[in-house]
């Protein structure tokens, strides 16, 4: 090792261990590193959850909605049906007639109602997926509204989405494995328990039911 650089170790050596003692010296004397004022005046979020099962079976507006598509979906059918009929009876016809004529326009008038029947049917498929489209978007839109207004009132800063569940649910029936099933709902999970003592659902379902019948009734539903 050349001599000048034993030399300089010679001198760096004893500096170091001196300003390593010193430092040792100033924690020794500071004593435990404590908290900043913001920490310790920082104070625990509280926190509350929210039933969406019992939300969507409990509220008003969801009830009538329900009953506002149902009665879409029935008139649907009804009429779906009604076509159905239609065009299988004037397919019995086509098959009775003798004349050529007769049974080709006949033919032609059965194919034109059969692509009617389909094209209406596809536009009430679409409007029925409209409007089940606007039922979730006010549940959601009165739930979030209501939700917040307990939670500005009780002084709650974070309100969850209960979706706890006791035993996940796997269908046999279904096109996915058991496997992956259980695994897909235990990765979806938010919450694995809440306490009775947090959960502010009826206050939220009785603040969405009061906001509902004040509201001036609309076209749907």
């Amino acid at each position: 090792m050349p001599k000048r650089l034993i030399q300089t170790l010679a001198l760096a050596l004893p500096l170091a261990a001196t300003f390593a003692w010193v430092g040792a010296e100033a924690l020794a004397r500071r004593g435990p590193l404590e908290p900043s004022p913001a920490m310790q005046s920082a104070a625990p979020t509280k926190m509350a959850v929210v039933d969406l099962m019992k939300v969507l079976k409990s509220t008003d507006d969801g009830a009538k909605w329900n009953v506002h598509i149902n009665d879409l979906q029935r008139a649907i059918d009804e009429e779906t049906q009604s076509r159905r009929d239609d065009l299988k009876r004037l397919e019995e016809e086509v098959k009775k007639e003798t004349d050529t004529a007769k049974k080709d326009a006949m033919t032609d008038e059965l194919l034109r109602k059969s692509l009617l029947s389909e094209e209406w049917l596809k536009l009430k498929r679409n409007e029925l997926d409209r409007e089940r489209s606007l039922h979730w978007q006010a549940i959601y839109r009165s739930l979030r509204a209501e939700a917040k207004a307990v939670a500005t009132q009780n002084g709650i800063d974070l309100v969850l989405i209960d979706d706890a569940m006791d035993e996940l649910s796997i269908d046999d029936r279904a096109n996915q494995s058991r496997e992956s099933q259980a695994f897909a709902q235990m990765l979806s999970i938010q919450v694995l328990f809440a306490s009775d003592a947090i959960d502010i659902t009826d206050q939220v379902i009785t603040r969405m039911n009061n906001a509902a019948s004040a509201a001036k009734p609309t076209s749907a539903p």
